[in-house]
């Protein structure tokens, strides 16, 4: 794989624009050397080819190490599902620990994925449901498997959290500048 291929499947899984359009509506292309400073910035080393091959090795074993994701974002109402890794073969159960202290355990769902060896262990991946009547809030997901446990948290974000009140606004005079605009039980 080339230099430049690399870095485009890297900027693509990193989340960095390779091009834009500025504000007159041209196309611009980012130059190579920002995106590699970039990504060095994110802690990627991508100034060769080879350590770009091996930062895309790296990104895709990156979930397979961790047992539970850091942080999982659902929106309120909806099911959605989180992926485990154990060591492949070993039981894995998720309890889901409420704000309001109420625990639940979380469903397996059917998820057929070869195991990887990761750093010389077989690890499987087991994907669990997360129902869709979870109060909004800040959850626990621990995981339980063998004598492994993770634990990570689970935000329940609401659906739509309202309009703000309408602004209401009074002109007041000043003496040098002109009238100006101020809200309400401002001072100054």
């Amino acid at each position: 794989m080339s230099h430049e291929s690399s870095l485009q499947i890297l900027a693509e899984k990193l989340g960095i624009a390779r091009d834009f359009w500025d504000w007159k509506g041209r196309h611009t292309q980012v130059p190579k050397q920002t995106i590699i400073e970039v990504m060095a910035a994110m802690g990627v080393d991508a100034g060769t080819e080879e350590s770009a091959e091996a930062a895309i090795v790296e990104l895709e074993l990156k979930p397979w190490r961790r047992r539970l994701p850091p942080v999982v974002v659902v929106t309120e109402g909806d099911q959605a599902h989180v992926e485990a890794h154990v060591v492949h073969g070993h039981p894995a159960q998720i309890r889901l620990r409420l704000e309001n202290g109420e625990v639940r355990y979380l469903g397996q769902r059917h998820h057929m994925v070869e195991p990887r060896e990761i750093d010389g262990i077989l690890i499987g991946e087991a994907s669990f449901s997360i129902p869709a009547d979870l109060p909004t809030g800040y959850h626990r997901l621990e995981l339980y498997s063998d004598d492994r446990q993770a634990e990570s948290t689970l935000i329940v974000a609401p659906r739509f959290l309202g309009l703000p009140e309408r602004a209401t606004y009074k002109i007041y005079p000043t003496c040098r500048s002109g009238p100006r605009l101020s809200r309400p039980g401002n001072t100054f």
